[in-house]
């Protein structure tokens, strides 16, 4: 592509599970330097079929307690096995200073009943095995030698690698324990499929191995309040696939069912439009998002070799015609290596759009136009990355327009911000910055130019600007005050909310101004213009089995509330001048007792609000 002048997309639908999971490694580096070497190119690859398998990682935030997982002695036969005898296998990948004061032993629990703790190798840290190999024996408490253990450490810049190996250990009876304790944080990847190492114990893989491994519960053997389960995040492939600007994709359904090579009906394991099952979630060891985006993988057909759908070993029969289409010339396949190749198809429209775009620019341009559905929920998240590949609006590189609300009230301004890299900004309503105000109604979008040059181009938002509701009004009959009518209420004094006041009608029981604040149904407001209250005395029409003494009173005045009254009621002191000077809330009881020690001498309104009406009484306090 350099020698021709023209720009690059590649696709890489492999890689491994193993590893630092961060982008570190030899080979993403040098894979990321090209990539940054000059514009016009870009990189999708497969993030992984891993999710439904066994749960093969563990993240130790190490204390002072010590923890443990457990692994198996691996027996199996290459390429499942690193070596060609049976042994414990893993590696620890850890940044350097989240290692330096980890200190780690390997300890043998006998499986056969009882389960038996039978000691540990001495604790040692990562600078004891750096760049040689600390070989320490396992010694049961009895006296017998169960394995020779084997650490290596090393440094790679800012991260560090401890491998852990028991060669043809003494049983295969036991379950192998890696102890931490001091403080750090640590991560494993470990599952003979997938690594080539040892399985690491959790309770779906001791539930379901054959013969059976034992997972017990505290109760059952209390170590386990110590143990560390792994977990199915982070299965993402290792290396390239946790660079920043690599479009690491996920895949999700697009047909489940189809029609098999002798007309028969076939499924595959999902439902359209969700994740694919086995598709690998994140996020990277350093906790950036991956995957990127998810694209349809499943189910694609593709060309078959003609040779295998003619001749087939075996033969196609009626019972087995799944992995052919009807016209006996495609396969079916999926995964994420279907899914990545459609990204790096959207990359390379953008680059045909725009040749002179850097990685980053490409990679942004289609995280970016993302879409979410009931699938994908909030993202991002470590399934779905930031969403659905959205190939068309990847290409116009849209960028979201944000704003408060789009419908907004006669004399409002809602303030809109364009999101993207704002180089040559221009906004369809010849609005000049960012952000900008709006109080019209209409359409509003808006164009930037990316660092190549490109146009990119906003969503578009649509305004509705609602007309302001009338001015209320204030009918006043002595103290009660009743509002014009309105979808919703909140009753003032001197300009403030008055707590609770939200009917149509407001008993201004003290001296005060009072206006009304209305809302209509597009949630439009107006206040009404002050009435005076003044001298308005005590409501003795709403008094009704009111009673407080004594008065006056210096410490505890006694509420007596109507028989009838329950639930909660809110009890406030009004002072002479208007003021609330004190306000509670209480269950309702028979008689109530109001501590008043701390109010000055003078004369006072108890009001008594609930749902089932309004009350109030003076009372003269001395002290």
């Amino acid at each position: 592509a350099e020698a021709l002048g023209k720009p690059a997309v590649v696709n890489i639908s492999m890689g491994g599970y193993g590893g630092s999971h961060d982008g570190k490694d030899a080979a993403a580096l040098f894979i990321e330097a090209m990539l940054r070497e000059q514009p016009g190119r870009a990189l999708a690859c497969s993030a992984g079929n891993s999710h439904n398998d066994y749960p093969y990682h563990v993240r130790t935030g190490v204390g002072a307690d010590t923890t443990f997982t457990w692994f198996q002695t691996n027996n199996f036969p290459r390429p499942y096995n690193s070596f060609d005898f049976p042994n414990v296998f893993f590696e620890v990948w850890a940044d350097t200073a989240d290692m330096r004061d980890v200190r780690f032993a390997i300890g043998a629990d006998r499986m056969a009943p009882p389960l038996t703790f039978r000691g540990h190798t001495p604790f040692h840290t990562v600078a004891d095995a750096m760049g040689e190999v600390l070989i320490e024996p396992l010694v049961s408490h009895a006296g017998n030698t169960l394995g020779t253990v084997q650490y290596h450490a090393q440094q790679r810049g800012g991260q560090v690698l401890l491998q852990v190996l028991i060669a043809s250990p003494d049983s295969a009876d036991h379950l192998w324990r890696f102890m931490s304790t001091g403080s750090g944080l640590f991560d494993i990847w470990s599952l003979v499929t997938r690594t080539a190492t040892s399985n690491v114990v959790g309770p779906m893989l001791a539930a379901t191995w054959p013969g059976g491994l034992p997972f017990p519960s505290v109760e059952q053997y209390p170590a386990m309040a110590h143990y560390v389960q792994p977990d199915d995040f982070m299965h993402i492939v290792n290396s390239w696939a946790c660079l920043p600007d690599v479009l690491t994709v996920a895949n999700y359904c697009n047909e489940v069912e189809f029609t098999g090579y002798f007309g028969g009906a076939c499924s595959v394991p999902g439902t359209e439009g969700d994740i694919a099952p086995y598709s690998s979630s994140g996020p990277t060891r350093d906790g950036r998002v991956k995957p990127d985006i998810a694209a349809s993988g499943d189910i694609t057909f593709t060309a078959g070799l003609y040779s295998a759908l003619h001749n087939p070993d075996p033969p196609l029969d009626p019972g087995a015609d799944c992995w052919v289409d009807p016209g006996g010339l495609h396969i079916r396949a999926g995964g994420t290596s279907q899914a990545a190749p459609v990204v790096a198809g959207v990359a390379a429209l953008y680059l045909q759009k725009c040749p002179g775009a850097g990685v980053a620019e490409v990679a942004e341009a289609i995280r970016r136009s993302a879409r979410t559905d009931a699938f994908t929920g909030a993202v991002p998240n470590p399934r779905w990355g930031l969403g659905k590949l959205d190939a068309f609006a990847a290409l116009l590189n849209r960028t979201a327009l944000v704003a408060e609300a789009t419908s907004l009230c006669e004399g409002d301004v809602v303030e809109v911000r364009y999101v993207g890299a704002p180089g040559g900004l221009q906004w369809s309503n010849a609005a000049t910055g960012n952000p900008v105000q709006v109080s019209t109604a209409g359409s509003l979008s808006a164009t930037s130019v990316t660092a190549s040059g490109c146009l990119a181009y906003s969503d578009t938002l649509h305004f509705t600007v609602w007309p302001a509701p009338a001015t209320p009004t204030i009918a006043a009959n002595g103290h009660l005050l009743t509002s014009s009518e309105a979808d919703a209420y909140q009753w003032l004094e001197s300009g403030q909310p008055i707590a609770g006041a939200t009917q149509q009608e407001w008993d201004a029981f003290a001296t005060g101004s009072y206006q009304v604040r209305i809302t209509d149904a597009n949630g439009c407001t107006a206040v009404s213009d002050p009435v005076q209250i003044i001298n308005v005395g005590v409501d003795e029409r709403g008094r009704g089995g009111l009673a407080v003494w004594p008065s006056p009173v210096r410490d505890i005045l006694y509420v007596g509330v109507p028989a009838s009254l329950s639930g909660a009621v809110d009890l406030r002191v009004i002072a002479a001048d208007g003021r609330l000077v004190m306000e509670e809330r209480r269950v309702a009881s028979e008689v109530m007792q109001l501590p008043l020690g701390g109010l000055p001498e003078g004369t006072f309104t108890l009001s008594l609000f609930s749902g089932q009406g309004n009350w109030h009484h003076r009372f003269v306090k001395v002290r």
